[in-house]
């Protein structure tokens, strides 16, 4: 049996024919069929594949694109997006948003992936990244007093160490943390208001960056680890 036009509407402001579609372009991905980079078929081959509307195969692109799962940039066709850490951001985001989680237990979670992608990444850095941890740890003590240059410093030391764990999920799941990090950061460290406080800080990037250097993976570990108990959670109270 068809759908006429008017269940068909209800339909799509009720989500269920959208929903439907979002599954099943989502399975033509998955399937093998379209890989990254790859355009989806022209929306009027969708709507016949998938027995719609073209209304509701533009909105089903639409969510999915918004979910960074497919490109529709630039005016051409939508095509098949190069995973990123978007979808996890907004499940955070949301969570927090609606009060389903306490951003202490974001913090809980980051530190987990932080101590272990320390590890690895003490492992599988490559020498430019080493280097790279080494200045950023040093440019954190010469930058103290301008926060902005501090939160830009912190996200690049963090998400290096990320990508040097040669973990590509794990890196999705830090970066994921970002835009908490560059909420968090500046109200952390406003709380360190001595010259003592701040040093114990760059005192534990370098050290987090050293181990990584000498490729001590439970260093790494275990810097990380003492950095969060020691540096992090201080800060965070005053946060939330």
């Amino acid at each position: 049996m068809s759908l006429g036009r008017n269940s068909q509407t209800f339909s799509v402001r009720d989500g269920g024919l959208v929903a439907k579609a979002i599954e099943q372009i989502a399975d033509l991905i998955s399937s093998g069929d379209l890989g990254v980079g790859d355009s989806l078929p022209s929306e009027v081959r969708l709507s016949e594949r998938l027995n719609v509307s073209r209304t509701v195969v533009r909105e089903a692109v639409g969510s999915l694109a918004a979910l960074g799962l497919l490109d529709t940039g630039n005016g051409r066709p939508p095509r098949v997006a190069r995973a990123t850490s978007l979808p996890i951001t907004i499940s955070i985001n949301h969570a927090l948003q609606t009060r389903q989680i306490a951003f202490s237990q974001v913090w809980q979670a980051r530190e987990c992936l932080e101590t272990r992608a320390a590890m690895l990444a003490a492992q599988y850095r490559s020498p430019e990244e080493a280097h790279r941890l080494m200045v950023i740890a040093e440019a954190l003590v010469s930058e103290t007093g301008h926060i902005d240059r501090v939160v830009e410093l912190e996200v690049e030391f963090h998400n290096l160490i990320a990508t040097a764990s040669r973990n590509i999920l794990m890196g999705h799941l830090l970066e994921s943390f970002v835009p908490l990090m560059r909420e968090a950061i500046p109200a952390a460290w406003r709380t360190r208001k001595t010259s003592l406080e701040r040093q114990r800080v760059h005192d534990a990037h370098r050290r987090v960056a050293k181990a990584i250097l000498d490729k001590d993976a439970k260093a790494a570990e275990e810097a990380m680890s003492h950095h969060f108990d020691d540096d992090v959670y201080i800060g965070l109270l005053s946060y939330e």
